[in-house]
């Protein structure tokens, strides 16, 4: 599992389902990991990191791919290491 050691993943799709069980999954390696988490419903995302571990290396971003420019999206976030659809 040091293939997630001290990187930045963003996460779309976080609020349900294999998203949300992916931010529990990586929370919970302990590896410095820092997580973006992505979905439309803001309220969903803040219950996911609530309810995860490693809370403080969490970062929300409401984000509606289908209404938005999502190359414009991953320049903003240069520096990401891994995308996890």
């Amino acid at each position: 599992m040091n293939y997630f050691k001290n990187k930045t993943i963003w996460i779309t799709g976080a609020s349900s389902g294999i998203g949300e069980e992916l931010v529990y999954a990586l929370s919970n390696l302990n590896l410095d990991t820092k997580i973006i988490i992505s979905a439309r419903r803001i309220e969903e995302l803040e219950r996911v990191k609530k309810a995860s571990q490693n809370q403080e290396n969490i970062a929300i971003l409401p984000l509606d791919l289908a209404q938005s420019d999502f190359e414009e999206q991953k320049k903003r976030f240069h520096f990401l290491e891994k995308l996890i659809f």
